[in-house]
């Protein structure tokens, strides 16, 4: 009897353990549908059109999420090697017009509730992904690693591409083909500008655009890897190891803290000007953004060389949309 008691309590013991097993994995199972459920609330919330569940976004999604487990990176682009979402939609059979996503690492403990919650607090941080107007499904990807979900949501719209999509994609890609005559077209645009405000034209500095080239880059490394901008290292500090080195400034992490730390002092803060732009598909574009924003550096007669940096990450397809550009204008008096 006593025997039968025992046998009868393992067994509803390894039951009990089977349902909380079973239990996780469907809850684990649900979180996709729950998060693209949650993504389409929080737009109508917000005004926008509801996104309706893909199979292929999700697909896409999940292998995106499984890569960043996988390799050990949490970025829109991944090492080399690493498929971007583009490419991972394209893999699916998916033709999108536009397509974005939105990462998020969240601990295991939090809920898609307060996921959402964080959405609806922050819209403004979310309207080139979860609150973009022009997509019309999602599909969403989760994977557990360590004590973190990470998590994909991948948006897009279906479609052959339109004609604005088609036109910007067209111009990205001449921009990648041809960065030396873009910087060139600006440089001579801004000197022109600045000759019709009565001040002296600007001599293009060949050490000046080493150091805005390899700005932009960085800059455009940290926008793709989703790091704030503001861990990269200045233009004057780059212009200042330059200057101290006598020779052009290798792109490392040793050079990087050296630069952070480049010696103060030496009159290069107040040499060196800069203005930044970006997503531009076109010198026209970048110089018209630019006269939006502060000009007093374009302006400033001290001024009286010039140097454009650019950094250019092309579609992934022709007619895709998705290309990027960083767009550094350098002026210095020396």
């Amino acid at each position: 009897m006593c025997r039968s008691l025992i046998l009868a309590a393992t067994v509803a013991f390894a039951l009990s353990g089977f349902r909380a097993d079973a239990q996780g994995t469907e809850e684990q199972d649900s979180w996709p549908a729950d998060l693209e459920a949650a993504v389409s609330q929080e737009r109508e919330a917000q005004g926008l059109p509801p996104v309706s569940p893909s199979a292929a976004l999700r697909q896409a999604a999940q292998a995106h999420a499984e890569d960043m487990a996988r390799t050990g990176y949490f970025a829109l682009e991944g090492p080399p090697g690493s498929p971007t979402i583009e490419s991972l939609v394209d893999k699916e059979g998916y033709r999108f017009t536009v397509v974005t996503e939105r990462l998020v690492k969240a601990p295991l403990f939090e809920t898609v509730e307060e996921l959402a919650a964080g959405w609806r607090a922050a819209p403004d941080a979310n309207c080139s992904s979860l609150f973009l107007d022009g997509v019309r499904e999602v599909g969403a990807g989760v994977v557990e690693s360590g004590d973190a979900r990470i998590i994909a949501i991948v948006l897009a719209t279906a479609g052959g591409p339109s004609p604005e999509v088609a036109a910007a994609s067209a111009a990205f890609s001449a921009l990648a083909r041809e960065p030396a005559a873009a910087r060139q077209a600006l440089c001579a645009a801004i000197s022109a500008q600045r000759t019709a405000w009565g001040l002296s034209a600007l001599r293009v500095d060949a050490k000046l655009e080493e150091a805005a080239n390899r700005h932009a880059q960085e800059l455009l490394d940290a926008v793709l890897a989703n790091r704030p901008t503001s861990e990269v290292g200045s233009l004057t500090d780059l212009v200042a190891a330059q200057r101290a080195s006598g020779i052009p400034v290798e792109v490392s992490g040793e050079v990087s803290r050296q630069r952070r730390h480049a010696p103060r002092g030496s009159g290069v803060a107040e040499s060196v000007g800069q203005l930044v732009v970006t997503d531009a598909a076109s010198p026209e574009e970048a110089l018209k953004v630019a006269l939006r924003q502060d000009v007093s550096a374009l302006r400033d007669a001290r001024y009286r060389n010039i140097a454009v940096g650019l950094a250019v990450r092309p579609p992934v397809s022709a007619g895709a949309a998705g290309g990027r550009s960083i767009w550094v204008i350098a002026l210095a008096t020396h």
